[in-house]
């Protein structure tokens, strides 16, 4: 049985004077009550309290008991009201790693009401879309797209970021709109590179509910983050890059979504920190901080995902 819920049974008995009681104030059932009192008093090989039809009382050691309980429940309460405060006002230096539309384009415009909120609390920013080592840069968590964890780093999801595809309603004026993937060997398409040396020449699509690639020559080709938005804004090509970073320009027409019905859900995008199995304060607040932030710009998160 949860130690602390017997000691908080037994007090509750106590004070109410009843076990019924008890059992309505605790919402458990009275045939619980019994249970754990019974146990309490068997782990402990002592009676603690004398029951008739009429009354309950306690005995010697159980009125010793009785005080030490009250005190170890003070206690807790005190720890939670302490926990609580902290969660409400955490302080100190938050280290976070993100990549640069993230940071750049989602986080840093919100932060100022993040800091008011929190007016003990400081963020330092680094920018990378790769997996860091947590330990040597001194990072309380990172947030990424698709990690790649060690078996020593938690994973926590906040959601899967859909790839779309796009390009400028000049562009798709003077060239025509796409209706199948395929159909872009006809276009100028925009190249991505994910870092130095590394292109990802694929543009992926989804067909019967997984991911699918198709491989275009590329004229253009620009660092991952803002760059195929930019590139698609300047009307030069059709671009492929996450929903969060480009939903912005979707909503307010600088950028036209093409084949939105191929439009793929997307990798994992979350945050990796090191083994804790309670979050600390500001870490939580942040985390909290980053999904209100992307909001429906990610769509919700599934167990099963296998590059669905």
């Amino acid at each position: 049985m949860d130690r602390l819920l017997t000691l908080e049974v037994f007090t509750a008995v106590v004070d109410k004077g009843s076990f019924v009681a008890a059992a309505r104030a605790l919402d458990l059932s009275p045939a619980s009550v019994t249970e754990h009192i019974q146990e309490l008093e068997k782990r402990l090989k002592t009676k603690l309290l004398n029951r008739t039809t009429r009354r309950i009382a306690l005995t010697e050691e159980g009125a010793a008991y009785f005080e030490h309980c009250k005190q170890v429940l003070a206690r807790m309460e005190e720890a939670d009201a302490m926990l609580a405060a902290q969660r409400s006002s955490p302080k100190g230096t938050l280290r976070v790693q993100g990549p640069q539309v993230l940071v750049n384009g989602i986080l840093l415009p919100r932060l100022s009401k993040f800091l008011e909120r929190y007016a003990e609390l400081s963020v330092e920013f680094s920018i990378s879309p790769a997996m860091p080592d947590l330990v040597q840069q001194s990072l309380d968590l990172a947030i990424l797209i698709n990690p790649d964890p060690s078996p020593g780093v938690i994973f926590r999801p906040i959601g899967l970021c859909a790839v779309r595809t796009f390009a400028s309603p000049a562009y798709l004026r003077k060239h025509g709109k796409p209706k199948h993937p395929d159909d872009l060997a006809k276009h100028s398409v925009i190249g991505v590179r994910t870092s130095p040396g590394v292109y990802l020449s694929s543009f992926r699509f989804q067909q019967d509910g997984k991911m699918i690639s198709r491989t275009f020559p590329s004229r253009v080709t620009v660092d991952l983050g803002d760059g195929p938005a930019l590139a698609a804004l300047a009307g030069v090509g059709i671009g492929q890059s996450y929903n969060y970073a480009v939903a912005h320009h979707l909503e307010e027409g600088r950028l036209v979504p093409v084949l939105d019905d191929w439009s793929w859900s997307g990798p994992p995008l979350g945050a990796v920190h090191l083994p804790n199995r309670f979050l600390s304060p500001k870490v939580q607040v942040f985390l909290d901080f980053v999904k209100e932030s992307l909001g429906a710009k990610v769509s919700p998160y599934r167990a099963d995902w296998d590059n669905r």
